[in-house]
């Protein structure tokens, strides 16, 4: 189900108990099952996260900077966080027409974003 999953809703803040990293072989659920499906072109993670207040809890480190980094990679830049206004999303290496379609499919305002999935 996760490498045909297109909306990764990511578990407890993007903390290293709810993704769990792996490989491909192993038969528990982990990261590198994720976007490898037929629809992996359109893999988009969402987090519900707040860096700075848990910057202020100790030992905490939500999102967790290796879990959010790997799937950036895997959605081409496709993870929205809950504490991120969309615009400053976009990453570095962006193809600017990729991320153009991915604009238009994005709704946001301050309670929420609302992005429409192509299947």
């Amino acid at each position: 189900m996760l490498s045909r999953a297109v909306l990764y809703k990511v578990g407890h803040h993007c903390s290293h108990n709810a993704t769990l990293n792996g490989k491909l072989s192993n038969e528990w659920a982990n990261l590198s099952w994720m976007a490898t499906g037929d629809a992996a072109s359109e893999f988009t993670a969402m987090i519900t996260a707040v860096r700075a207040w848990a910057e202020t809890q100790k030992g905490w480190d939500h999102p967790l900077k290796a879990i959010k980094d790997e799937l950036l990679k895997k959605s081409s830049g496709r993870v929205f966080q809950t504490d991120t206004a969309f615009a400053a999303m976009k990453p570095d290496n962006a193809v600017e027409a990729d991320w153009n379609a991915v604009e238009q499919r994005v709704t946001e305002n301050k309670l929420y974003f609302d992005y429409r999935i192509r299947v």
